[in-house]
Order: C-alpha cells, then structure tokens, then sequence
C-alpha cells in the first residue's frame, strides 16, 4: 500500500500493517515506519517518531536504518555515533557502497585523510559507477 504495487497506494492502510507487523518486532515494518514519517506519508512529519522506528530497526541490524541513522549523527555533529552506524550498516551489508561513502566523510571530517580515502576507494570498487567520491 505504500508505494501502490499492485494495490491503490493509500498510507492510511500502508501505516496500519506497517505498525502492526513492527510492534511484533519486524525490522522492515519498523524502517518502513520511519520513512513514513521522515518523509510525512501519511502523518505528518515527525522526525522524532522517524528515529524511533530507524533506531528499532537499527538494533536488529538493518542497513538502511543504520544508514539513516549516521546520517542524522553525522548531520548533528556527532561523529562518533555516527561511524559507529555506518560501520555496523557495512558489518550488516558489506557491498553497501552508500555506507562506505559515509564512513569516508566521517573521516575526512575528522581529519583522517587516509582512512576517508580508504573508504571513498570501497565506495569505488563496491560501485563504479558511484557518483559522489571527491576523487
């Protein structure tokens, strides 16, 4: 219902089956939740809810809300948190060349050239075609 595949798209319904399945633990249901209310589908944007659902995501180890979630640490200043994130999202998926971008910034920000092209390098290799390296 989320994305209307198959189905006319309607997040009212889309956010019911997503709550349900994700109060029962489903990472997916949680991460999708997230995204729903990043993006204000269906509710209105709540980025303290979307951080909730990326962080129930996060702790059973799902890449994207790993992903999303070092995107806010990183855009908050911190850091530490948010390599931690990117690094777990690569343990999780380590072809995830998104992460391995991100770590590289994490680095260059803290003045770890070497490791920041380390990382832009993975990014690299795990998708040529991978447009935001500042080789």
């Amino acid at each position: 219902y989320m994305h209307g595949l198959g189905v006319a798209q309607n997040h009212k319904k889309a956010l019911e089956y997503f709550k349900a399945a994700a109060d029962k633990g489903n990472a997916e249901a949680q991460f999708n939740l997230g995204a729903m209310h990043i993006a204000g589908l269906g509710v209105r944007k709540q980025y303290d809810k979307a951080l909730h659902y990326f962080t129930l995501s996060a702790h059973q180890g799902h890449t994207l809300a790993l992903y999303n979630l070092g995107t806010t640490h990183h855009d908050a200043g911190d850091l530490d948190a948010a390599a931690s994130c990117f690094e777990r999202a690569l343990e999780a998926e380590p072809t995830h060349a998104d992460s391995a971008f991100a770590l590289g910034l994490v680095h260059q920000d803290n003045h770890r050239m070497r490791e920041a092209l380390r990382y832009f390098e993975l990014a690299l290799e795990l998708d040529p075609d991978f447009d935001q390296v500042p080789l």
